[in-house]
């Protein structure tokens, strides 16, 4: 980062999500798209499967609904860390999605997150759904893997 930028915050995230929210509800989801290609970091790799792929290649920003399984699923996104993440999600969630995307929003902070190599206990959390606190095994090392390129990260 050149001495001169600025470190992109919560605020800037909440900005970016905005913009794109507003234009989607404007009706322009290939403008929304390209705020969010343009100025956050699309955090998909290709993945093909049953439902339509999210990567940046393949994202087709008109294509917000899809079925598969006699299920049909809406396209949403998270913004974390100026990472965008677009997911499905079941359309009946659609009334609760907000819920949905707050808890994808903190998978994807986890995502980020690197893992403490020294937590060696269970660890206790709270299920955002169920208000809960349950019990988490212990960490283990796990391979971090750039999600862009599918590569091992050293």
């Amino acid at each position: 980062m050149a001495e001169t930028e600025e470190r992109w915050t919560a605020e800037d995230d909440a900005r970016l999500d905005g913009e794109a929210r507003w234009l989607l509800a404007g009706g322009d989801p290939a403008g929304a798209v390209a705020v969010l290609a343009d100025r956050g970091l699309l955090f998909a790799r290709h993945a093909p499967g049953s439902l339509p792929c999210l990567c940046k290649k393949c994202l087709v920003p008109e294509a917000g609904e899809a079925e598969h399984g006699g299920v049909r699923f809406v396209r949403d996104f998270v913004v974390r860390q100026r990472r965008v993440l677009f997911y499905w999600m079941p359309a009946e969630l659609a009334p609760d999605a907000k819920r949905v995307r707050a808890s994808m929003r903190a998978a994807l902070e986890d995502r980020l997150r690197r893992p403490d190599p020294e937590v060696t206990e269970p660890r206790e959390v709270l299920n955002p759904f169920t208000k809960q606190m349950v019990t988490l095994p212990p960490r283990v090392p796990r391979l971090r893997v750039n999600p862009f390129t599918g590569k091992p990260v050293p």
